[in-house]
């Protein structure tokens, strides 16, 4: 379970995300979003892919490492650092993950209505969910790794 695993698992999140959170917003087609129903759909979705993803993530490793698969890979030095203090609980990491990212994202939004964005139309809202929840999926699947391996590679 060395570093192309890690990747994989987060590339996989991504692409599962990049094709289901737009599926979500194309059923309920609008052809103009607000800034602020914009705003409430990213940050529900930012919590709920995280802590999805967080969950599925801790199981998967948990299975990899009762396989005997212990070449283990537990990040970047920076990566380390940042995580250090995160809860280990997937359920726990995935909410504050998801809090985190859902600030980011509000202060962006909200950097864009100051400068008077007043919404997206649907063409630009799709793509933008898609490729927003494949980024969100990507970290929370990646951290969710590395935070897992933490406690069990030396670091050294």
């Amino acid at each position: 379970m060395g570093r192309a695993y890690v990747w994989r698992a987060a590339i996989v999140a991504a692409a599962v995300n990049l094709v289901l959170n737009p599926a979500v917003v194309i059923i309920g087609e609008v052809r103009f979003v607000p800034l602020v129903a914009m705003m409430v759909y990213v940050d529900l979705a930012t919590v709920a892919v995280c802590v999805a993803v967080s969950l599925l993530g801790a199981h998967r490793l948990r299975r990899e490492l009762s396989r005997g698969h212990h070449t283990l890979h537990a990040g970047a030095a920076w990566e380390r650092r940042l995580l250090e203090g995160t809860p280990a609980n997937p359920w726990a990491f995935g909410a504050l993950l998801g809090l985190g990212l859902t600030f980011l994202a509000s202060v962006v939004l909200t950097t864009l209505g100051i400068l008077g964005l007043s919404g997206f139309v649907y063409a630009t809202f799709v793509p933008f969910v898609a490729f927003y929840s494949a980024a969100v999926a990507f970290v929370a699947m990646r951290w969710t790794l590395v935070r897992g391996l933490l406690e069990r590679t030396p670091v050294g």
